[in-house]
């Protein structure tokens, strides 16, 4: 919950510094115009979704091969279940991070499915293939993990 938080309070900033930036550039008497409201629109939506699409697009483009690093990953960590997805946060050379979001069937205190989030260094191998190097548990409530997921996944 806090990570939806801080997310909207940045990209809320964000999204005001760069309406002012574009209505700026803008003559005065444009900006009683119609147009004014749609660029507000665009600007506030593309700096909310940025984040999102960046790491969707870069999931796509390189994190096919990745799968089954995340898959052990998870499946070495405390939690009962499958991993229902994960999103390629950053790649450089022969190291990307990753975060995978599972399904843990023992649940939560609170009763219920949880879904914990997972914090996964990959390193790529000799032979091309990567591998899981190092994970840290992010969000989960049976373990009492709560920290920042940023952009929040879960």
């Amino acid at each position: 919950m806090i990570s939806i938080l801080v997310y909207v309070v940045a990209a809320g900033f964000c999204s005001v510094l760069v309406t002012s930036i574009a209505l700026g550039m803008r003559s005065p008497g444009r900006l009683v115009e119609a147009r004014s409201s749609w660029i507000v629109f665009f600007c506030v939506l593309s700096t909310f979704s940025a984040p999102y699409m960046y790491i969707e697009a870069l999931t796509n483009l390189k994190g096919r091969e990745m799968a089954d690093a995340c898959k052990k990953a998870y499946a070495s960590s405390d939690f009962n279940g499958q991993m229902k997805y994960y999103k390629l946060l950053s790649i450089h050379d022969d190291h990307a991070h990753a975060l995978v979001v599972g399904v843990d069937d023992r649940g939560s205190e609170w009763g219920g499915v949880e879904n914990p989030v997972l914090s996964v260094d990959l390193v790529r191998r000799e032979d091309g293939s990567w591998k899981a190097e190092t994970y840290k548990v992010l969000a989960s409530g049976r373990l009492n993990q709560n920290n920042l997921v940023l952009p929040p996944y879960f």
